[in-house]
């Protein structure tokens, strides 16, 4: 009987070793040990850099696998066994010691994993595979959030990039007196950046004695060090403040350091809290690599010993005028920027303010990070169209470095034509001799000319006629390998297909030309091509149907420079069908290279992420509802494996038929009346729609714009869970008071066509302590005993019989209450967990 045991046995006790190697290959004298085994050298002699640690790890995790693989075998086997047995007590008793040993071994394998996997962990090392900050995952200690939902709305409140970070430029390091600077995606909250939210770390030597530089090792990193931490905008600026030496704000030379972020600590202006994402695996999840990941809450830079004294210089490329831009739709804002070490971002302000300057997603911004730290650098913003009077305005754009030191402004003027130059009639009254042209609108096609501003086009030609000369404003992306697709944005480039030109070095040897992907893909301000088979890297040239051309280097428009041909290889969107549609109505867009499933992927619409129809993802295609967004143009990309791909414009259009809601929402009740912000309101009332609108809370002229609860379905047609705000839409803070509070109305208006409730219910604002809120049961209707589990946050996380989590049997402070009105309340009794964000009650 003994012999089908013993095997078994065996296994659960190499199970066991192993757990115990694993804790002995873990001695404190290991990260010595693998600086003695000369990984610092690896790089350079064509070996791998794998720390010895993630190798054990690895190690460790395939055999323990590979037993919990036997172990189930066996059990499987010893099944069978009893299945088979025919009612012979001895084959049964040999089935049952089978599956008894085969478990007794399983047992002990998970304790062996849990060992390790603690210990590990503890060291930094991730016993998944890889350490923690480069292997995938959420680094130990932090804060994560999958998608970006949370609290902060769509899109999140998030990290934009962290400058410096990575090994420096040519791998040589930053200059020490740098700062360490984190930016965001929208202005950060002052009081919420202390040194438990922002930590700095030193971690090991960025060369060693040899001068050889070496990789950031995330285990060396010691206590967080002491420094000032200073709130600019949306910008997180520290420097350290005890450093030894004539310049205690410096970094120690020749030293990696680490900086955090924490999510879920760190607050923007309207109280949305800071989503991390979960890094993912790779050299996009590496946190000292320059290709890191942009939204990692956790980053590494490494400092040489110099010092940087001079400031960059910058200058405005776009808008330029003439002609003057017409419509509604965003418009780039562009500046190229010059420093001797690294140009850290560009800040813009628009007539000497930052209002009416946007991202692609219509979200205020007013600077732009470099996302590769290195000496030059151009990027922009848009200037929101819809907000400017007709005339004349003004860009500034300042640059700064690392330090921070900022350059001189630079500043470029541009006109705004009037509405009826950009109405697509020949308006008589208004002077025009043509569609759009004549009168103040500038000269048509053909007219007299003896200056560029006389002409609609912004372009007098040799002979003294105006002429439609296309203008190349943005080409996107600005890099890219063979066959990939870009867009390129601009003015006047025709309804006709012409030709696109990749110009390479000098001279028309290397000229490579592309048409256009598909013939719907042409149209006056947008064109999309595939990068063609041979370019170089160098100018783009757009010829037109009617033999006009403009060089995206030349000065006719912003000087883009040459577009970098690489080895890239990038999801394509080629065009939208259609490319207008109201807020629920389907369509999709044409491309290429976003894979078979959606998986991770996503397509991103502004600051919307539309949902995919179901079976609508495809290699080339993908199916999706337009979002409930307001009518105005937005840019579309889809992101692949961390990817994102060039842009096409899509146009919200609320009149084309939808699906929102069919008549003027109006509000019944309030629940509950008044609490504190950041507390739950349920509205109850009918005609809200399907598709999500807003809630708005007014007190005179002042709005403060509702958040979101942590679910994602708090909006229903008869009824809408929503937060309480803390500021109003121009930042300032809303005013809150002692009981009964201080009254807002509430506003409810639904998506496309834009209806609001006329109701005047008021909530009352207090200055009460948080709340519990529930925003979700799941399921919600069944028979006694069924299991509950309810959503929400603020539920504490009460204690039983020593036990975190596991529910309240009896105490008062702590219940879930079914009732039917009145005092016909029930408590639950039995709970199957109970979390600060969730319960589930029996």
């Amino acid at each position: 009987m003994f012999r089908y045991i013993r095997p078994y046995a065996r296994t659960a006790a190499t199970a066991a070793a192993l757990g115990v190697l694993a804790v002995l290959a873990l001695h404190p004298a290991l990260p010595a040990f693998a600086q003695d085994l000369g990984l610092d050298k690896a790089a350079s002699i064509g070996l791998t850099t794998t720390d010895i640690r993630t190798l054990i790890s690895n190690i460790i995790r395939y055999f323990l696998g590979f037993l919990g693989l036997l172990a189930v075998i066996l059990m499987m086997y010893g099944g069978y066994q009893y299945m088979i047995s025919q009612g012979d007590q001895e084959k049964v008793q040999k089935a049952k010691q089978t599956m008894v040993s085969a478990t007794i071994g399983l047992v002990i394998i998970m304790m062996a994993y849990a060992i390790a996997a603690f210990v590990f962990s503890a060291l930094g090392v991730n016993v998944s595979g890889g350490l923690t900050g480069g292997a995938g995952g959420c680094p130990t200690g932090q804060t994560c959030s999958l998608g970006g939902g949370g609290t902060g709305g769509s899109g999140g409140f998030r990290v934009t990039n962290v400058v410096p970070s990575g090994p420096g430029t040519d791998g040589k390091g930053w200059p020490k007196n740098y700062a360490l600077a984190v930016w965001l995606n929208a202005g950060v909250a002052a009081g919420s950046v202390t040194p438990a939210s922002v930590e700095v770390r030193k971690c090991n030597a960025r060369v060693n004695g040899s001068g050889v530089a070496q990789a950031f090792t995330a285990s060396s990193c010691g206590q967080p060090i002491t420094g000032t931490r200073t709130v600019e905008g949306n910008k997180i600026i520290f420097h350290p403040d005890a450093t030894a030496g004539a310049n205690p704000t410096d970094f120690e030379g020749n030293f990696w350091y680490w900086i955090r972020v924490q999510g879920s600590a760190i607050r923007d202006a309207n109280g949305r809290t800071l989503v991390c994402p979960f890094m993912p695996a790779g050299e996009a999840g590496d946190i000292s690599s320059p290709k890191a990941q942009r939204d990692l809450c956790d980053r590494a830079a490494a400092f040489n010993d110099e010092r940087d004294a001079s400031a960059p210089t910058v200058s405005v490329d776009a808008p330029k005028s003439p002609p003057s831009f017409c419509g509604t739709a965003p418009i780039p804002v562009h500046a190229s920027a010059q420093d001797d070490y690294m140009v850290a971002g560009i800040d813009f302000l628009l007539d000497g303010g930052t209002a009416g300057l946007i991202d692609d997603g219509g979200a205020p911004a007013s600077n732009v990070v470099n996302g590769s730290p290195s000496k030059g650098f151009s990027g922009g913003v848009f200037a929101d169209l819809a907000t400017l009077n007709a005339g004349s305005h003004r860009i500034t754009s300042t640059a700064s470095d690392g330090v921070p030191q900022t350059s001189s402004p630079s500043e470029l003027a541009f006109t705004v034509a009037p509405a009826n130059c950009c109405n697509a009639i020949k308006d008589d009254k208004e002077g025009e001799t043509g569609v759009d042209c004549g009168g103040a609108c500038g000269a048509c096609s053909g007219g007299s000319c003896t200056n560029a501003s006389q002409c609609a086009s912004g372009y007098c030609g040799a002979s003294g006629k105006c002429e439609d000369k296309p203008i190349i404003d943005a080409i996107g992306p600005q890099a890219a390998g063979t066959g990939a697709l870009i867009t390129i944005t601009g003015r006047f480039l025709g309804s006709s297909p012409g030709t696109v030109t990749f110009l390479g070095g000098d001279g028309a040897a290397d000229d490579k030309t592309a048409t256009s992907c598909m013939p719907d893909a042409w149209s006056p301000t947008q064109i999309v091509v595939a990068v063609p088979a041979g370019a170089l890297t160098g100018p783009i040239r757009i010829t037109t149907a009617a033999s006009q051309s403009d060089d995206s280097n030349d000065d006719r428009g912003p000087n883009l420079g040459a577009f970098n041909v690489n080895g890239e290889v990038l999801p394509g969107i080629c065009f939208a069908n259609p490319k207008s549609a109201a807020p629920g109505a389907e369509f999709y867009i044409q491309g290429a290279g976003f894979g078979d499933a959606v998986g991770s992927s996503s397509v991103a619409m502004g600051a919307f992420n539309p949902t995919v129809s179901t079976g609508g993802w495809t290699a080339s295609k993908v199916t999706m509802m337009v979002p409930a967004a307001e009518d105005k143009t937005y840019p579309l990309t889809v992101t692949v494996n961390g990817k994102t791909s060039n842009t096409v414009q899509f146009s919200v259009n609320s009149g084309a038929g939808g699906t929102g809601a069919s008549s003027a929402p109006h509000i019944v009740t309030l629940s509950p009346t008044s609490g504190p912000v950041g507390s739950y309101v349920t509205i109850q009332g009918t005609g809200f729609g399907r598709l999500k609108g807003s809630v708005w809370f007014q007190n005179g002229t002042n709005k403060a714009l509702a958040l979101d609860p942590v679910c994602s379905d708090n909006w229903k047609d008869n009824y809408v869970t929503v937060k309480v705000p803390s500021a109003y839409t121009d930042g300032s803070l809303m005013g809150i008071s002692p009981l009964p509070g201080t009254p807002y109305k509430i506003k409810l208006t639904t998506p496309a066509p834009f209806k609001s409730s006329n109701d005047d219910l008021m909530f009352f604002v207090t200055n009460e302590p948080s709340r519990p809120g529930i925003c979700s049961i799941s399921p919600d209707n069944g028979r006694p005993g069924k299991s509950v589990t309810i959503t929400g946050e603020g539920f504490g996380s009460p204690t039983v019989s020593g036990t975190a989590g596991t529910g309240p049997d009896s105490a008062p402070r702590y219940s879930v209450d079914f009732s039917k009105g009145g005092s016909d309340t029930v408590s639950a009794t039995a709970y199957a967990s109970w979390q600060s964000g969730a319960i589930t009650t029996i």
